[in-house]
């Protein structure tokens, strides 16, 4: 639901050459990670995202609590990471993410993560 986060995930990661496509709600996740599961490197996830047209209104964190379930933290192929002006309000959602950041978030550490991981290169 927040269109300037979501611009700047976007904007991240076309600068560190990563692919990025954005969704509204849970449900366009669940559909986007579904076909497209094998080239997932990782899930950027707001707590908050927006109602899908049948009134669908999960959270990110409960989100991440079902596709735990699915996809174990230790065993999935991609990483995610939870961004949120509410980090306290995450509960056991924060410790199955593999990175939190509290908004307003720095790039920097997500690089940080993501060369640690990785997932990108580091720029000479």
């Amino acid at each position: 639901d927040d269109i300037v986060c979501a611009t700047a995930v976007m904007n991240f990661s076309r600068n560190v050459g990563l692919t990025c496509h954005h969704v509204t709600t849970i449900s366009d996740a669940e559909e986007y990670l579904h076909d497209h599961l094998p080239r997932i490197k990782l899930i950027v996830l707001d707590n908050f995202v927006g109602v899908d047209a049948s009134g669908h209104n999960t959270t990110g964190s409960q989100w991440l609590m079902e596709l735990s379930e699915t996809f174990p933290p230790k065993e999935r192929s991609f990483l995610v990471t939870m961004i949120s002006g509410h980090t306290e309000l995450l509960g056991k959602a924060a410790d199955l993410a593999d990175l939190v950041l509290q908004k307003p978030w720095n790039p920097r550490h997500l690089a940080t993560f993501l060369i640690e991981q990785g997932i990108i290169q580091q720029r000479g």
